[in-house]
């Protein structure tokens, strides 16, 4: 069996060029969407140095994750409030929440170095890196998720689309779970992603890639009055008649 490190590092990279061929098929006619998904890619650019075999690495890398899918997420959302009406929104309250989430990465630090041992003698560095990833991935999740409920009007489709962000979600809860138990309870700051989890994380991205970009992009043109065949052309920068 191929090595688990290997199938979620190709299954990142797959994510990256399957996500930007996406963007590049609509730079000219939807640069706003392409910038979105510029950025959703950036997410499993971040992971590729998560997955790799660096002795040392940092546990805020899948919260930066996080954070590229919550913008990417909101990005898409705003394009789209902006094709509905024509006129410039002013900046949401919800957007700039988001925007200043990335302030959350310094939390470990001033937790763990100047109040930790007077306040908090049990809780590491590591242990608040975690608890941030939660909090961005589920901004991010949001985001994604209200990107897919804005671009679809079909609830049952809506639904089935947010299936794989559900799962993936809850993976990375379970993971995030796993690392605070056998940090706090059992003592063990170097937990490893089993392997059967590395495998199950690199098939739910792909998934859920292959589900969520064609998605986010279907109301725009010329991808909205395009047939199956003619769209699966369209994000390989061919024409039917080449």
């Amino acid at each position: 069996m191929v090595d688990a490190h290997v199938v979620a590092w190709l299954a990142c990279v797959f994510c990256i060029v399957f996500t930007l061929r996406c963007a590049f098929a609509f730079a000219q006619t939807e640069p706003d969407i392409f910038l979105a998904l510029a950025v959703y890619a950036g997410q499993f650019a971040v992971l590729l140095v998560f997955y790799g075999k660096a002795p040392v690495r940092s546990d805020l890398l899948p919260a930066f994750s996080g954070y590229f899918a919550a913008i990417a997420g909101f990005l898409i959302v705003r394009r789209h409030h902006f094709k509905a009406d024509g006129e410039v929104h002013q900046v949401r309250t919800s957007e700039e929440v988001v925007a200043w989430l990335l302030l959350l990465v310094a939390l470990p630090h001033i937790i763990g170095n100047p109040f930790r041992p007077e306040l908090l003698p049990h809780v590491t560095e590591g242990d608040v890196e975690v608890f941030v990833t939660v909090i961005l991935d589920t901004f991010g999740y949001y985001a994604l998720y209200r990107a897919i409920t804005v671009s679809q009007r079909a609830v049952r489709r809506r639904r089935l689309l947010c299936l794989p962000l559900l799962v993936y979600w809850l993976l990375n809860l379970t993971f995030s779970g796993q690392q605070l138990y056998y940090r706090v309870a059992l003592g063990q700051p170097d937990f490893d992603m089993p392997d059967p989890m590395r495998y199950a994380f690199a098939a739910i991205k792909v998934i859920t890639v292959i589900t969520f970009v064609p998605a986010v992009v279907a109301p725009y043109e010329p991808f909205s009055k395009l047939d199956w065949p003619g769209r699966f052309w369209r994000f390989i920068h061919h024409s039917p008649q080449e």
